[in-house]
């Protein structure tokens, strides 16, 4: 093999570039090498407004799908269509009965709505923990009992509100009338 290789050698002997390139050569390339580089503004406003629209992308998915997610626990509408639609009654009329007390709303009585706004606030978090409770266990009867129950008192609570407020509001426009 040694002598192969010297063979190879031997033939193509005058044949090797030996020359160096000349002193211009290197003088253009260390120019090239110490030219101070342009910074092109366009594209890293580009680049920078892209990887902004991605990050926006990504929080408006992240909040959207961790809204999605049911951490609190199931639903009585994920027991059967007709607690769908006893839910639905439920959510409604509290509603209703809510917006009638912030139409009655005012100085002489935001204390008593703050008491009773309390009270939901107290029975919306133990309905909460119903809802934990329903979502590891759908068939326990006990459980779509309770958080129908706390419906029906959140109902109660607002029901009895109202009616102070109307009493208040009576016994208000009779003090006025005997003074008049």
């Amino acid at each position: 093999m040694k002598d192969n290789l010297e063979n190879i050698f031997k033939k193509f002997e005058n044949q090797f570039d030996l020359e160096e390139p000349t002193i211009e050569h290197f003088n253009r390339f260390e120019a090239k090498l110490n030219k101070p580089k342009k910074k092109n503004y366009f594209r890293l406003f580009k680049i920078t407004g892209i990887l902004s629209m991605a990050a926006s992308i990504l929080l408006f998915f992240g909040i959207w799908i961790g809204s999605n997610q049911n951490n609190s626990g199931a639903k009585l509408s994920s027991v059967s269509p007709k607690m769908t639609e006893t839910e639905n009654y439920f959510i409604t009329t509290i509603k209703n009965e809510i917006q009638l007390v912030e139409k009655e709303k005012n100085s002489s009585n935001q204390q008593l709505i703050t008491d009773s706004f309390n009270q939901l606030k107290k029975l919306e978090k133990n309905y909460k923990l119903l809802a934990i409770d329903l979502k590891e266990n759908k068939s326990d009867p006990r459980i779509i009992y309770a958080m129908i129950a706390n419906y029906q008192q959140r109902i109660i609570v607002l029901q009895s509100l109202i009616q102070q407020l109307n009493d208040i509001k009576q016994l208000k426009t009779q003090t006025h009338e005997k003074y008049v």
